[in-house]
């Protein structure tokens, strides 16, 4: 008799930052204009909401200096960080990343992730950098091979500050299990977490 054995599985944990804007209740699709809980997203280029493993995210679309421009609801405070998750489309070159913050009537590169960001599914790349005081207008100049782009998920303006822990809640899934899978989702838990220095990773937890 064939025996089954049912691992049941794999504890997805995200670490959620208080107001993070995950893009899940944004509407899917290309955009000139989209309200965040932060500010106010615009772009003369390319650009759209789209979905991913974890939910929605904002994918910055190729080209030459394609351009997504983030205007706050007030202006940086001191000691005031941007922070956010970045996954690069594809290997394939050209590719460059920048952040820029608007000083006076220039913008001026505050970051550059061109040799930085990663390919691969589950946004790999963590992002924080720390915001001139008085900052209210944020540029992400994207080039990329067309149709390709950057991915952006979980951004968030937060301090400068080691990432502690001030919640985690669970919530079951309904999903089937299936037999010849090493291991199966059955609880999705949600980290609730303020800072972002030194952060905190998890993978999962096998329960068998």
């Amino acid at each position: 008799m064939k025996r089954l054995f049912f691992f049941l599985a794999a504890i997805a944990a995200t670490l959620s930052l208080a107001g993070t804007v995950n893009f899940d209740k944004q509407t899917d699709g290309a955009f000139k204009s989209a309200k965040l809980v932060c500010g106010t997203l615009t772009t003369t280029g390319k650009a759209r909401i789209m979905k991913h493993t974890s939910g929605n995210c904002l994918h910055i679309d190729g080209g030459t200096k394609n351009t997504v421009e983030l205007t706050l609801d007030a202006p940086a405070k001191p000691d005031t960080a941007l922070a956010f998750r970045a996954e690069r489309w594809t290997k394939r070159a050209p590719f460059s990343f920048v952040v820029q913050a608007k000083t006076g009537d220039t913008f001026k590169t505050i970051y550059d992730g061109t040799k930085t960001i990663k390919v691969g599914r589950g946004f790999l790349t963590n992002v924080q950098v720390e915001l001139p005081e008085g900052v209210q207008t944020l540029r992400f100049v994207v080039t990329a091979p067309v149709n390709a782009g950057l991915l952006i998920d979980d951004l968030k303006l937060t301090k400068p500050e080691p990432m502690a822990i001030k919640s985690i809640t669970a919530s079951q899934i309904v999903r089937g299990v299936y037999h010849n899978m090493p291991a199966n989702g059955i609880v999705a838990v949600t980290i609730a977490a303020e800072g972002g220095l030194r952060d905190w990773t998890t993978k999962g937890s096998l329960v068998s």
